[in-house]
Order: structure tokens, then sequence, then C-alpha cells
């Protein structure tokens, strides 16, 4: 489907400030989200991800998403959110990007936030503001990728984390990672490191955690499937290791949740 005929749905301002829930979207629909301030960890089938302060990220009309609002540092969480029917086949888009001038997305969404609001109003301006956010969303992400002229060295730590996260449910090492890509192991650790990203092991860790984090505050899962369902034969070994990375056990991580919020976790689905 070409941009020009890309029809909105509907949107929305989230405010963990004043809203005691997430609004419950439509799962056959695509969904923008753009985070003002605070942290999402949104939780796909096989792994986890933490949507943060000025990135965008989208969903298809497939993925079943369960989002919540992340416990880190306290804060509370801000976003715009904004369904439309099918994504443009005439634009380049990212999946979820750091956007270089977020105050540009802001006005765009701030104004369709607006339109969405207006007694009467005419469906054409919020068509219109929706195609100017994906078009600004892809003049980023294009401005981006040319800035960065990715070279091998440059898009392999990117391939890495694509991996990592996508088998944040299995017991992956170091290791593991050196053979899949074909280089030594502390050759891929310098190459991430000189990218901004951790070290692989770290990665794997905070990867994991964040998948176990999203499993415990999305599911209602017990504590062992918990740990079966993310790789680890023992129930010990499992809350040994969660112990060790987030200073709390995933039953307290799961009290703190229950204390925060009076009903299930929030979900946008």
């Amino acid at each position: 489907m070409k941009l020009e005929s890309i029809v909105y749905y509907t949107s929305g301002l989230y405010s963990s400030a004043t809203d005691e829930s997430l609004s419950l979207l439509r799962s056959d629909k695509y969904t923008i989200i753009f985070v003002l301030c605070g942290a999402l960890e949104i939780q796909l089938e096989h792994s986890a991800i933490t949507v943060r302060n000025k990135e965008v990220f989208f969903l298809t009309n497939e993925d079943n998403a369960h989002i919540s609002v992340s416990l880190q540092n306290q804060k509370h969480t801000d976003f715009f959110w904004a369904k439309f029917d099918e994504m443009p086949d005439d634009l380049l888009l990212p999946t979820h990007m750091l956007c270089e001038n977020a105050e540009n997305l802001r006005e765009l969404f701030n104004q369709l936030h607006y339109f969405s609001k207006v007694p009467n109003h005419q469906n054409a301006a919020q068509n219109l503001l929706l195609r100017l956010i994906l078009i600004e969303i892809n003049l980023q992400y294009t401005s981006l990728n040319a800035s960065r002229e990715l070279s091998t060295s440059q898009a392999l730590p990117l391939r890495i984390y694509d991996y990592i996260r996508k088998n944040a449910d299995k017991k992956i090492t170091v290791e593991d990672v050196a053979i899949k890509f074909g280089y030594n192991r502390d050759y891929l650790t310098r190459i991430m490191k000189k990218e901004g990203f951790p070290g692989i092991k770290q990665l794997i860790i905070s990867t994991r955690c964040d998948y176990i984090k999203a499993l415990l505050s999305t599911t209602e899962l017990s504590i062992k499937e918990i740990g079966i369902k993310t790789g680890f034969e023992c129930t010990n070994d499992f809350l040994k290791f969660f112990k060790t990375h987030e200073n709390i056990t995933p039953t307290e991580f799961r009290e703190l949740r229950d204390k925060a919020y009076s009903h299930p976790p929030n979900q946008i689905i």
C-alpha cells in the first residue's frame, strides 16, 4: 500500500501519572508508539524490548504484544500511540529507533492528538498528520543510515544484538555467539563496544533479564514455569541468576509490580 492510501484508525496520549491503566488496543491494526518520557517494556513472542524516551517502535497487526510501563527508576511514563490500517511499502521505516530530532515528531503527534479530540473533526486532517509522522520517521531513519554508512564491522554488532534479542528465551553463551557469526569472541566484544553496545556477555544477561521481567509483569505463569520458559533446567539456578543480576527475587519483583498497580498488569494487546 502506498503512503497516500494509508488510513488513520485511532490514537491517544498515555500518562502513567494520570491514567490508571493502559488502553486496550485492537491487534488487527498496525501501531506506532513514541515515548515522551520514562520507558515501556514490550514482550513479543520470543523477546522483550525496552522502548525509552525519544524512541519510536512499530508493532505489526500480528505481533500480539504485551506492553507494560517500566518500573525502571520509578519514573512516570508518557507516550503517544496511533493505530492505522497498513504499513506503506514506499517508505523505509524502522522497527525501533531513537529519534535524532524528537521535537519534530512531538509536534506532529501533538497536532494529531488535538484533531482526535475535536468534535466533528475531518478525517482528512488525521490521515494527513499520520502520513507526515511516517514521513518524518522515514527521513530521520534514512538520514541516520546514510550518515553512518554502515560497513561490515558496523553492521555486525546490529546483527549480533538482533540474534541475542531473538534468543532471549534460550541459554546462549558468548561462545555460542562467536560460533554463530564465525569470529573470535574477543574480537566480537571489541567491535560491539566500539559501536556503543555493552560486552556480549553483559548484553546476553541484560536481554535475558528484560525478557524475564516482562514475563513476570505480563503473565500469570508461575516462577517455575518462567524459569523453564527462559532456559533454566533448575528453579534454584533461575532464582540465583535473577537475584544476582537484579538484586531482587522474582517473587519480590512481582510483589513490587502488584503494589504499583492494584489490578492485573497493564497491557496493550
